[in-house]
């Protein structure tokens, strides 16, 4: 009987020690799901913020080209219609002087109030780029931090 006793301590003590060997098998096998979701969202939280910084980097280029192109126009512009006035001045004779006075002055104030039409139209044009801009940035900031909210409600259930 006494080696029974024996038999059942040694069945028992196995059994626990198969218990233990099961349980941390299962905790391995649950830190190894949560390190590899991690090491997936942390992969996607770092592709999320590529994304952006490239469509950022996209935006800001297209803005500057955009800029300069029209920089480029108003100056040309400028050279054109000093072009245009230099010649007119050239072909006035001295009877109409007079005259060519009147018209310059004339022109200069239509110049500046085209110029000042154009810089308000400009101004316009770069403030609705700027809100547009604004507005799909604040959109690309709310889709990245709703998604880490999801990231996140999505760790805290694990």
């Amino acid at each position: 009987m006494e080696t029974e006793g024996h038999v059942e301590d040694a069945a028992q003590d196995f059994n626990v020690k198969l218990d233990n060997a099961l349980a941390h098998r299962m905790q391995d096998h649950e830190w190894k799901e949560y390190y590899e979701g991690n090491i997936q969202r942390n992969r996607s939280a770092r592709e999320s913020v590529k994304v952006a910084k490239q469509l950022q980097s996209d935006h800001d280029r297209e803005l500057a080209e955009k800029s300069a192109e029209n920089r480029a126009r108003v100056n040309s512009d400028s050279a054109i219609a000093e072009q245009i006035q230099t010649d007119i001045i050239r072909q006035d004779t001295v009877e109409e002087d007079i005259a060519f006075e009147s018209a310059k002055k004339a022109q200069e104030m239509q110049d500046e109030e085209y110029a000042h039409f154009l810089q308000k139209r400009e101004e316009k044009r770069l403030k609705k780029i700027k809100e547009e801009r604004e507005l799909r940035e604040k959109k690309e900031r709310e889709e990245i931090l709703k998604e880490l909210k999801r990231l996140e409600s999505e760790r805290s259930e694990e």
